[in-house]
């Protein structure tokens, strides 16, 4: 799929005496392309596996967010206050989600690959952090997800998830206020064990 949005009379944040001012800025323009395919090379060549089968699969987004009308005469004049042609803020170029599923009788295993490419924070995307952490570009990060499943039963089953299997070093967004100000960390490797009962 592809898509084009234009998002007019936008807000957004501009850094004002090295504080965050969220206000109308002007209009942006997001354009690209949605990716998704999955297959099962398994059951290309054999259509009853005896061996369970395996599930491919791989989704991504290529995205081109762009400021393009800048609410502010004075400023655009100036390439280095104008945000004409800037990004616009947490709109990665690249997000991608890829993973294999894998089932046999009752048992299933999963394993995902999630990539989201670096983002600005701000209108002017500023690279270098400001004093307060509260702007700043936030670096892309991969992660990886492992679930698995065994049903014993039609009605009991055992389920263990593992997030962040790597248990990743990342951060999602940069906060003004509470909890920050600075980086918000995503979050490290979790694990869950369910043991469950439908009735």
């Amino acid at each position: 799929g592809v898509f084009y949005l234009l998002y007019d009379n936008r807000i957004g944040v501009v850094q004002r005496d090295n504080v965050n001012f969220r206000t109308n800025i002007g209009s942006s323009v997001s354009k690209g392309v949605e990716i998704f395919v999955e297959v099962d090379p398994i059951k290309v060549f054999n259509t009853q596996p005896k061996f369970g089968s395996v599930s491919l699969f791989v989704s991504g987004t290529l995205l081109d967010a762009r400021y393009v009308r800048w609410d502010n005469p004075v400023l655009e004049a100036d390439p280095a206050t104008s945000i004409v042609n800037r990004r616009v803020e947490y709109a990665p170029k690249q997000i991608w989600r890829s993973g294999a599923n894998y089932k046999v009788e009752g048992f299933t295993a999963s394993l995902q690959w999630s990539f989201v490419g670096q983002v600005f924070t701000d209108a002017l995307n500023t690279v270098l952090p400001s004093s307060n952490a509260q702007t700043g570009l936030i670096e892309q990060y991969n992660l990886f997800d492992l679930s698995l499943k065994y049903e014993f039963t039609k009605q009991i089953f055992l389920q263990s998830s593992c997030n962040n299997l790597l248990d990743t070093r990342y951060a999602t967004r940069r906060a003004g206020g509470y909890p920050g100000p600075g980086l918000l960390p995503g979050t490290g490797r979790n694990i869950t064990i369910t043991l469950g009962l439908n009735v």
